[in-house]
């Protein structure tokens, strides 16, 4: 289970399962944090879980995620196991992907790599990534996103179409004139008549 947790308050829960046929096995659940940063770009935080569930060791570990469409990736942003990975080592930008060499991940243990990348700005709509698990004694091994019926499919998210502010086009601001126009003219002439009101009273 992973919990996909969206600035706003709003969360939702997925979970992946993955299998291969021989040992080890991998499961991998997907999960993807969303911030904005200074400028008001959208950001995604991406964390793969990488668990080895089988009975050996996976050896010579290497996970790639490309760099989703309509996203650009966040310099530094690379964490394997707690510990930075410098850009030089996890980030291919030849091939505009997140490429860790992680080495063995004995059975039962397990490997965490998390990534950001920041959203176009301006765009909305669905950022699709997955991720892929490779090694020396198991079959490659693709990030699923149990939320659909397919496998082996991209986890997706969905960013939002900003709630646009009225506004008035030419028509409504001639109206809108006019009646400001009118409301001026009313209490000029109330303020008038008070006036001459005070001044017949005198």
């Amino acid at each position: 289970m992973a919990t996909v947790n969206v600035s706003g308050g709003i969360s939702e829960t997925v979970q992946a399962d993955t299998s291969v046929v021989s040992s080890p096995n991998f499961f991998d659940p997907p999960n993807v944090f969303k911030t904005v940063d200074a400028n008001n770009f959208s950001v995604l935080r991406y964390t793969a879980v990488l668990i080895n569930s089988g009975n050996a060791p996976a050896e010579d570990v290497v996970y790639t995620d490309p760099i989703p469409d309509h996203t650009v990736y966040d310099p530094g942003t690379i964490i394997l196991n707690g510990n930075s990975v410098d850009d030089v080592t996890g980030y291919d930008s030849v091939n505009e992907r997140i490429l860790v060499h992680i080495g063995t991940i004995q059975a039962g243990q397990s490997a965490t790599i998390s990534f950001s990348v920041r959203v176009n700005n301006g765009f909305t709509g669905i950022i699709s990534n997955q991720g892929v698990v490779s090694g020396s004694n198991f079959p490659d091994e693709f990030t699923d996103d149990s939320a659909t019926p397919d496998l082996n499919d991209p986890t997706q998210y969905k960013i939002p179409t900003p709630v646009g502010v009225p506004t008035l086009n030419e028509l409504g601001m001639f109206v809108l004139s006019i009646l400001l126009a009118v409301s001026a003219l009313i209490v000029i002439r109330g303020s008038r008549g008070n006036k001459k009101n005070q001044l017949r009273k005198l």
